[in-house]
């Protein structure tokens, strides 16, 4: 190989590493969120006023554990579910107002949780569970969503969680998409096979007796 392709290569393969980084290192650092459980077992209905009405309002017993689910992280969550692991697990939202007035909701599916945001977790033991350990379960979109990347982290609350990766965990998507071309090429077909069908219709219609019209 003369000297003069050594230094092509050379020049190439520094041009991939460099578009590979600069590729790399822009993801790598964009915001992302974190997650963090505080106990809240001391006093809740203490810490958080009018939980206990809220509670018996939605027929919900006394939690076995109250913790707060705070977003440590520096970067927003979108689409955020929780679910237990060896308990039954609700997530409130808390509105506080002054004088010690507090509002709360519950929803299935929490749009956007925000750097810094919080909730309120009320666990409920699952007595025919057999897991080793309670823990939740955090289910949430990434920035940005039109990519639709849905990872999950789990959080031990009571008793040792089998080791996990540092970082979150991709979901297998459950949607079924196709390619813009792949769609394309399917609606036409579609319309062919309909307008033939009505071509059909009009045909047999033409065709029929006029007493059996």
């Amino acid at each position: 190989m003369e000297p003069g392709d050594i230094a092509t290569w050379a020049a190439a393969l520094i041009a991939v590493v460099s578009a590979v980084l600069t590729i790399w290192i822009p993801l790598r650092r964009r915001p992302e969120a974190g997650w963090a459980v505080l106990s809240l077992n001391s006093d809740p209905e203490r810490a958080y006023p009018g939980l206990e009405r809220f509670r018996k309002g939605l027929k919900l017993g006394t939690p076995d554990l109250c913790l707060m689910l705070l977003n440590d992280g520096d970067g927003d969550a979108y689409d955020v579910v929780v679910d237990g692991i060896g308990c039954n697990v609700e997530m409130l939202d808390v509105e506080r107002y002054s004088e010690g007035h507090n509002e709360f909701s519950k929803l299935s599916l929490y749009p956007r949780i925000g750097m810094t945001d919080s909730r309120l977790l009320l666990a409920y033991r699952d007595e025919k569970s057999e897991s080793d350990f309670i823990g939740i379960r955090i289910h949430w979109l990434l920035s940005p969503t039109r990519l639709q990347k849905k990872v999950f982290q789990q959080l031990s609350l009571e008793g040792e969680m089998p080791p996990m990766p540092k970082y979150p965990i991709p979901e297998p998507s459950k949607e079924k998409t196709v390619g813009l071309l792949r769609y394309r090429f399917q609606e036409r077909s579609r319309q062919r096979k309909r307008k033939q069908s009505q071509s059909q219709h009009v045909a047999l219609r033409h065709d029929a007796p006029k007493g059996k019209q």
